[in-house]
């Protein structure tokens, strides 16, 4: 009779160790400000594979829910659960909680264990004024970086127009450089002559000067020739 009884307990425990390591996880909750939910990762439990779903929130209110019951129990699991930005958590019972942290406005609570079950139950609202305040930093800030590239490209344009030394032109030459740099760069020999109201011999040979000295380049487009600012 003992030894039917020994029997019985030694298959019981057995039963109860492949029970124990049926299932594990190593799973990302991320949780969504609209109520979705995409579980990440790696598990052999069916509720726990990659997918995204409504199905786990509910909201009455201001208040979601966040309900993750699972059937059977883990050898391990390993869960990293995400909230939303600006999420403030009410209320929760997640068993064998590891950290809560706080990752750029989001609370993530890390859950762990051994041979045991695991579930999420989590009631939070969400902070609207946070997430507009985040929205207006962030904006802001594309704001100031793209005017920073603005000026340094204005910056860098000014170096490259200006980049030549006055004190070795004539004021011939300073005005012709003048009249280009105030046509943005490029203007029509011609047009700078009808401008200056000076002979084209004259003309001709102050801007042959600054071509030599690499201020200008003057391109042929048909009949036309065209003056432009020399770029470094």
């Amino acid at each position: 009779m003992n030894k039917k009884i020994s029997l019985i307990w030694i298959i019981l425990l057995m039963f109860t160790s492949v029970q124990a390591e049926l299932y594990y996880a190593e799973s990302t909750i991320e949780v969504f400000d609209n109520g979705g939910v995409q579980i990440s990762g790696m598990s052999n439990h069916p509720l726990l594979q990659e997918r995204t779903t409504q199905e786990l929130t509910s909201k009455k209110g201001n208040y979601w829910l966040l309900n993750l019951t699972i059937e059977g129990i883990f050898s391990d699991y390993l869960f990293e659960i995400r909230f939303p930005e600006g999420a403030n958590i009410n209320y929760m019972k997640i068993p064998n909680i590891l950290s809560i942290t706080n990752d750029a406005g989001k609370v993530v609570i890390t859950s762990t264990g051994s041979n045991t079950k695991a579930s999420v139950l989590a009631q939070y609202s969400i902070n609207k004024t946070e997430q507009t305040r985040n929205w207006m930093f962030t904006i802001l800030g594309i704001i100031i970086l793209a005017g920073g590239v603005l000026f340094i490209i204005k910056k860098h344009v000014k170096i490259q127009k200006y980049n030549y030394n006055a004190a070795a032109l004539t004021d011939r030459q300073k005005q012709i450089l003048n009249l280009v740099i105030k046509n943005k760069g490029s203007i029509i020999q011609s047009a700078l002559q009808k401008e200056l109201n000076i002979p084209k011999a004259s003309l001709s040979r102050n801007i042959e000067t600054l071509i030599r000295k690499k201020i200008l380049v003057k391109e042929q487009k048909g009949m036309t020739n065209v003056l432009l600012l020399k770029k470094e």
